[in-house]
């Protein structure tokens, strides 16, 4: 039991009062609802008995709406939905704004989630609103920044840069530096996305300076690599290099280490592509050694494609085989072991009140709160970088940035394990952009065509129009034409649906 669990038992025998039991159990669960998720659950369960059995109706609210939270952040969106819409049914009925207001921005998280921008959209401005009528200014910044969010993830950044900007407005006023910073990083996203790198890079840089003098070492990193993404895109490599080796000492001075392969791997592309096959080699190297040794096999899969492809560049044939031959290997180990677990019914959350530390480490810092109430922006983790803007914490864990080196090469890794046996060696790279000492940047890669797959005979697909009137498709076909680089707009239904199930948009 952990020193956090002792002190709460510890102060529930002292108290006498069930009333202030279920207080204490909420408050508790609060505080682990980043880290400790399955404990904060089975607090909440005991909070709403207690408050059922003694008739305390506002820590019945709070325990739902504790609950709701996260079960939304194990992705139990249904479920989360059902409570946090009961905790704000309870809020209302009590005339608590406070918990109202906490309760719509959940509601706001679990309908993005659900892929329902409208709802999502509707409950933000719904938490602006009541944040507006009771004079609190972070609670408005907050809910500007979430409505921002959304108009950024349906691709209008040019309404989210108006919101990030008024968020950005009372942040300053109100001097909450932490929160100005997410805003400045908000703004540098939506400008990226428009391709105003120059005023991205601005903003990005003025975030990074208030990081630093705040100590946040995590969004420091996450700056950085944004940073370095840009400069990457700009065919700027010299500079995207330096901004990814200064991630890299953060996120492995801070025992990331999954995200230091992320970077790792990076970097590696980037040597890769400048034709220095041996700094690539090592870069993936360190990366394959870190995902063995933290047992990362999809990731240790990934890297074994991009060592296999540098070696068939090589036209080391032998070489690369090996290597495309583990990584093959390697995901149907994968493939048999998802498929194992999905037969296995799932565990169920512990029930004793004080019995599970099962802990799951957050990558969030502390959120902003009122009492036990919180006050969040949504979280997006750092598995969900696909190159978007959307409603992110005030934390800003991961916040999104234009395509990677690590992303924009795994389209060309995905049919690399086709040539297993006999690998077919990539053109070299220019001269011209094999140095990093070059004085002018290489030149952008080209965009490729789609190219429509075969479709039963007299069957006429649709077109990609069909997709225009979803918004959530369209999103994500957004997204896909960025990660593949390659202009989808003459691709058939079939095709788009291919390509969206095989780079996991789907």
């Amino acid at each position: 039991m952990n020193a956090r669990l002792k002190g709460l038992e510890m102060m529930l025998k002292s108290t006498p009062s069930l009333q202030g039991r279920v207080d204490l159990i909420n408050r508790a669960a609060w505080d682990l609802r980043h880290s400790e998720p399955d404990t904060a659950l089975s607090l909440c369960d005991d909070a709403i008995k207690l408050s059922q059995s003694s008739n305390y109706i506002q820590g019945l609210a709070e325990a739902f709406r504790i609950r709701g939270y996260c079960r939304w952040r194990k992705g139990d969106y249904d479920a989360a939905l059902q409570d946090t819409l009961q905790a704000l049914n309870i809020f209302q009925d009590l005339d608590n704004k406070s918990g109202q207001i906490s309760s719509l921005n959940t509601l706001g998280h679990i309908y993005y989630k659900k892929g329902d921008a409208k709802q999502a959209l509707e409950h933000y401005q719904k938490s602006l609103a009541l944040n507006q009528a009771i004079g609190d200014k972070k609670g408005e910044a907050t809910a500007l920044n979430n409505i921002g969010g959304i108009y950024a993830s349906l691709g209008e950044h040019s309404q989210a840069i108006q919101y990030h900007e008024s968020s950005l407005k009372i942040r300053q006023a109100i001097r909450d530096r932490v929160g100005e910073a997410n805003s400045l990083s908000h703004l540098a996203a939506s400008f990226a996305h428009l391709g105003d790198y120059k005023q991205s890079l601005d903003y990005h840089e003025r975030s990074l300076k208030l990081r630093i003098s705040l100590g946040d070492k995590k969004g420091e990193a996450t700056t950085l690599q944004s940073i370095a993404n840009i400069y990457y895109n700009l065919g700027q490599y010299a500079k995207s290099l330096e901004y990814y080796e200064r991630t890299l000492k953060i996120k492995e001075a801070l025992g990331e280490e999954q995200s230091a392969c992320y970077i790792l791997n990076c970097i590696g592309n980037i040597y890769a592509y400048l034709g220095n096959y041996d700094k690539a080699l090592e870069y993936h190297q360190r990366s394959l050694k870190l995902q063995e040794a933290t047992g990362d096999k999809q990731g240790e899969s990934d890297t074994l494609l991009r060592i296999g492809k540098i070696f068939s560049r090589q036209q080391n044939t032998e070489k690369a085989s090996e290597f495309f031959q583990r990584a093959l290997s390697l995901a149907e180990e994968i493939k048999h072991s998802n498929s194992a677990r999905a037969a296995k019914p799932a565990a169920s959350p512990p029930t004793d009140l004080l019995s599970s530390e099962e802990s799951t480490l957050s990558e969030l810092l502390p959120t902003l709160n009122r009492g036990t109430l919180g006050t969040t922006e949504l979280s997006l983790s750092s598995s969900e970088l696909k190159g978007y803007s959307s409603p992110t914490p005030d934390t800003a864990d991961a916040l999104p940035s234009p395509a990677s080196p690590e992303s924009s090469e795994h389209a060309a890794l995905s049919s690399a394990i086709k040539s297993t046996l006999t690998p077919t060696p990539s053109p070299s790279v220019p001269a011209a952009s094999a140095s990093l000492n070059s004085s002018s940047a290489a030149e952008p890669v080209k965009r490729k065509r789609g190219r429509p797959t075969n479709v039963p005979e007299g069957v006429k697909p649709k077109k990609i129009t069909y997709y225009l009137k979803n918004p959530v498709l369209e999103k994500k076909l957004k997204l896909l034409s960025v990660e593949t680089s390659r202009d989808l707009s003459d691709l058939t239904t079939e095709a788009l649906e291919d390509l969206l199930k095989k780079y996991g948009f789907t």
